[in-house]
């Protein structure tokens, strides 16, 4: 058999630890939905920030800014950024 065989038990099992999720976090427990350490919510955030960055000094630069001044605020606001979201990979 190709793939997986699904025990309907089971599924019932999950299905009620899933509506009890859903209720604890519609209830205000919103530490289940989110972690700061979770690697899907970091790259989430860099990619925000990347893509303001890379905005912002587009616009800068059409605006008729120079690029060396809007690279060094870029590295300074990503710095700001990363510290304030925690997604260093520094530990």
């Amino acid at each position: 058999m190709i793939g997986f065989e699904v025990d309907h038990g089971q599924l019932d099992h999950v299905r009620l630890a899933a509506d009890e999720a859903i209720r604890r976090v519609l209830a205000g427990e919103h530490s289940l939905v989110f972690h700061p350490g979770c690697g899907t919510s970091m790259l989430v955030a860099d990619i925000a920030a990347w893509l303001a960055l890379i905005c912002a000094g587009v616009a800068s630069i059409a605006l008729g800014g120079s690029v060396p001044v809007t690279s060094a605020f870029a590295v300074m606001l990503g710095h700001v950024w990363q510290s304030r979201s925690g997604s260093s990979r520094n530990g």
